[in-house]
């Protein structure tokens, strides 16, 4: 399975709005998850928390092998950095990691901003109105 995740900022309502798609191995989608979170902190760690709502929602859709794609290099690296995460952000990482680690197998993957199209459509749902895309 593949799943795409993407964040967009509220800034006027400050929320960032989540969008998860989970594809099978045809292309095909079999989930989406589109959810507002009432708080607007730092980019980097909005988008760490869009990768924590993608993990956690393969989990519970019993997927068992994912590749995860983001358009957030710095997360994607620091995801797959194992080990100590000594940074604002390090905390959600972790968390990002244990929920990871349940999966039988797992990846973590770049996706450049339009690769993430459906994804980020369900960033704007989420955040409505959004302004700022990160």
């Amino acid at each position: 399975m593949k799943a795409d995740w993407d964040i967009a900022v509220n800034l006027n309502g400050k929320r960032i709005g989540i969008g998860v798609i989970i594809r099978d191995s045809k292309g095909l989608v079999i989930a989406a998850l589109s959810r507002t979170v009432d708080t607007c902190p730092a980019p980097v760690i909005a988008e760490s928390m869009g990768a924590l709502y993608a993990s956690e929602f393969c989990c519970d859709l019993g997927v068992l092998d994912v590749i995860l794609k983001g358009d957030s290099i710095q997360v994607v690296k620091a995801i797959n950095k194992m080990g100590d995460q000594c940074s604002r952000y390090g905390q959600v990482i972790v968390d990002v990691q244990m929920v990871l680690s349940s999966l039988r197998r797992w990846e973590v993957v770049h996706a450049k901003c339009e690769a993430n199209f459906a994804a980020h459509g369900l960033t704007k749902i989420a955040a409505q109105e959004f302004t700022k895309k990160i």
